[in-house]
């Protein structure tokens, strides 16, 4: 692979290259020495007195137990035991209340149990203290250096202290889920620099969209970017239906060679110029929350496309979600990606909507996460690599500097993508007004969430998301817009409004006035 940890830039000439053609400008990849090492990768502390704990514990439980090994990570500790005795959930769930009484300063404890296992109970406890880990000493490790995918990247490392890198091309596509805090910008920043520092511009291909337009603004005008990172949700919906386009086009160019996925078909027209080789797309979507709630349908119809046949023509979704509702993540959705990665979630059903199993709601928080690659029956639970924003802003300005800025896209794609997003959205109960909508005339909805108060006697945010399958947002503006009119009363703490009118006021009157 291209890529060297020496402390001159890596120069290298691009191998798309055609037979007989000037050959290109070199490019420069990234020194490891924009990015902070961590002092120690991994602390091992003395938990001598815990493992006594832990064995006190489980024989007050009536159970008897060894210790056959210890995981130290970087959060955490795992003490994987062998146990003799009958085991009950309840007797499990005194354990687990007990341990958590004996170390409730050090954090949430997990415990598993596998009857089928040598190991049948496993105990993971927060460390005392904990390690960071920096995403250069991922990067330094021999596993990297000789992985052969020019898709892979590094997300962190097991309880083992052994890197975990996650290869784009089979997975195919990544869920990234976390409550705020959780550590979710810095896993899609790690996950984006492992692919700068592995790939030219010819070799990858960027579309980021984010919604907050403010977490991909350091990746602006990369020269590995297909547009300008993407802010307004109708611009994104244009983006990703160009991106269908695109790949029914390769899937037509595949078809031709008799190729059956991109690298059959890059390896059949390097002998065989003029024909060009096609560059790989990853597609990173910050805040897939936003784009959902604004543009439901159109978003989750796209998606589901990319996501059935992006594979074959070298075109994988990367998304971060931080609400993990259905609405967001809908079934349709997560069929079409089985592999996710989910740090800190709030709930119980947070974390079986992510991952179909409990967990992800004892996770601690600053990139601890549950792993569950496609093919995997159960989730690997990892630590993920702090990077700050000033070594972000270090690497992607040396790309900009070393191998000129993105100052020119292709106009025909931007015109085009200007075109579809001008293109009046159809109305649904699950989209949101915009703000030009909102200046021009009431919600549409206004006159159902006065109906569905009047039969209702009261009417309270949660019910009209609820009936009219909106978010918060749109159901708060209706209630206020209907105190405005006098049609319900003034908030109560937390009792539902009060409706003023009835029905046959509301025929007489209020229909012909809205």
């Amino acid at each position: 692979m291209p890529y060297s940890s020496h402390n001159e830039p890596t120069v290298f000439a691009p191998q798309t290259a055609q037979k007989g053609a000037e050959s290109p400008v070199s490019y420069r990849f990234p020194a490891l020495e924009l990015l902070e090492c961590s002092p120690s990768e991994k602390t091992v502390q003395d938990d001598s007195t815990t493992q006594k704990t832990i064995l006190e514990v489980l024989e007050n439980a009536g159970l008897k137990a060894e210790i056959q090994t210890v995981h130290q990570g970087a959060s955490v500790c795992r003490y994987d035991l062998a146990v003799t005795g009958k085991v009950t959930m309840r007797r499990l769930e005194a354990i687990e209340d007990e341990l958590f009484f004996r170390f409730m300063s050090q954090g949430k404890i997990r415990l598993t149990f596998d009857p089928s296992s040598a190991a049948q109970l496993r105990i993971e406890l927060p460390k005392e203290k904990r390690s960071v880990l920096s995403l250069r000493g991922l990067l330094e490790e021999e596993a990297w250096n000789t992985a052969t995918s020019a898709l892979t990247v590094a997300l962190g490392r097991d309880l083992d202290g052994a890197p975990v890198l996650a290869d784009l091309s089979k997975l195919p596509h990544l869920l990234i889920a976390g409550c705020a805090g959780s550590g979710r910008t810095v896993m899609m920043d790690s996950l984006l620099l492992s692919l700068l520092y592995r790939n030219t511009p010819e070799q990858l291909r960027l579309l980021l969209i984010d919604p907050t337009q403010v977490e991909f603004a350091s990746y602006n005008n990369l020269p590995h970017l297909l547009l300008p990172v993407i802010h307004q949700c109708k611009q994104a919906v244009a983006a990703l239906n160009w991106v269908v386009a695109e790949m029914d086009r390769r899937y037509a160019l595949l078809a031709s060679v008799g190729a059956r996925d991109l690298k059959g078909y890059n390896r059949l027209v390097n002998d065989h110029p003029p024909a060009q080789a096609l560059a790989p797309i990853v597609i990173a979507i910050n805040e897939l929350d936003d784009l959902m709630l604004v543009a439901f349908r159109e978003t989750e119809d796209v998606l589901c496309r990319i996501a059935q046949k992006g594979r074959a023509a070298g075109i994988h979704l990367v998304l971060s979600v931080q609400n993990t509702q259905k609405k967001v993540f809908t079934p349709l959705l997560k069929a079409n990606i089985p592999s996710r990665l989910s740090l800190k979630l709030i709930t119980m059903a947070d974390s079986k909507t992510v991952l179909d199993c409990t967990g992800a709601e004892g996770l601690l928080d600053k990139g601890d996460a549950l792993y569950l690659p496609v093919g995997a029956m159960t989730p690997l639970r990892l630590q993920g690599a702090y990077i700050s924003y000033e070594e972000v802003q270090r690497v992607t300005d040396f790309l900009r500097q070393a191998n000129g800025p993105k100052d020119c896209f292709d106009e025909v794609l931007l015109t085009a993508l200007r075109q579809e997003a001008a293109k009046k959205t159809p109305k649904s109960k699950t989209n949101l007004p915009s703000p030009t909508e909102e200046q021009e005339g009431e919600d549409p909805l206004l006159n159902e969430a006065i109906e569905l108060a009047i039969a209702n006697g009261s009417i309270s945010t949660s019910i009209l998301q609820r009936r009219l399958t909106v978010g918060y947002g749109r159901a708060a503006k209706l209630i206020d817009r209907m105190e405005q009119m006098g049609i319900i009363g003034p908030p109560e703490g937390q009792k539902p409004r009060t409706v003023l009118i009835d029905a046959e006021k509301w025929a007489k009157t209020g229909k012909n006035n809205l």
